[in-house]
C-alpha cells in the first residue's frame, strides 16, 4: 500500500528577504573564536497554513525567533567543549503562538531538540523552544548528571541550564 498524506504544513508569508535573513543566521554557525562576544538574532512573524485533506485550510500566526549566542555562560561552555574536542551548537529558538481573538485558548508549549521531546521533560511553558540540548542516550530526556558527575558530564548538564537561560 502507498503512504497516505495526513496533512500538509506551509509557511504562507515567506519571501526572499526573510529566507535570506534566516540563511544568513544559520550560515554563522562557526568556530567559537569567530563567534566570541557576538549574538545574532533573527525573528519573524510567521503565518502557517495547515491543510488536512477534505477540510478547509487552517491558518495560525506565530512569532518565531532564533539566536546564535557567543557571549556569557554559553561562550565559556563552547571554549570548554573545544578543549575536549566536543561540539556544542549555541543556536536556539522559540516560537510563540498568536491566538485568534475568537479562540483565546492557549496551548501548552513543547521542548524540541530538532524533534519534539516528551512533554514530561518540561512543563508550564506556553511557547515552543528548540535548542541544541545535550540528551541522554535514549534521546528522550535532557542530560542530567546528578551531584557526583564531573568532567564532560558536568559540562553537558551546565550547558543545558545555560541554553534555557
Amino acid at each position: 500500500p502507498s503512504p497516505t498524506q495526513l496533512y500538509q504544513v506551509k509557511i504562507l508569508n515567506v519571501n526572499e528577504k526573510t529566507r535570506s535573513r534566516r540563511n544568513d543566521l544559520f550560515n554563522k554557525v562557526i568556530t567559537p573564536d569567530q563567534l566570541r562576544g557576538k549574538n545574532h538574532l533573527f525573528s519573524v512573524k510567521t503565518k502557517i497554513g495547515i491543510q488536512i485533506p477534505e477540510k478547509p485550510l487552517k491558518t495560525e500566526k506565530w512569532i518565531v525567533a532564533n539566536m546564535l549566542c557567543g557571549t556569557g555562560k554559553v561562550y565559556s561552555f563552547l571554549e570548554k567543549a573545544a578543549l575536549e574536542e566536543q561540539k556544542l551548537v549555541p543556536l536556539g529558538g522559540a516560537a510563540i503562538f498568536i491566538p485568534d481573538l475568537s479562540n483565546s485558548q492557549i496551548q501548552p508549549g513543547r521542548l524540541f531538540c530538532s524533534l519534539p521531546l516528551p512533554s514530561e521533560v518540561i512543563r508550564n511553558i506556553y511557547f515552543h523552544i528548540n535548542g541544541f540540548f545535550e540528551l541522554n542516550s535514549n534521546r528522550r530526556d535532557l542530560w542530567v548528571g546528578g551531584t557526583d558527575v564531573t568532567g564532560w558530564g558536568k559540562i553537558r548538564e551546565q550547558w543545558n541550564q545555560s541554553v534555557m537561560e
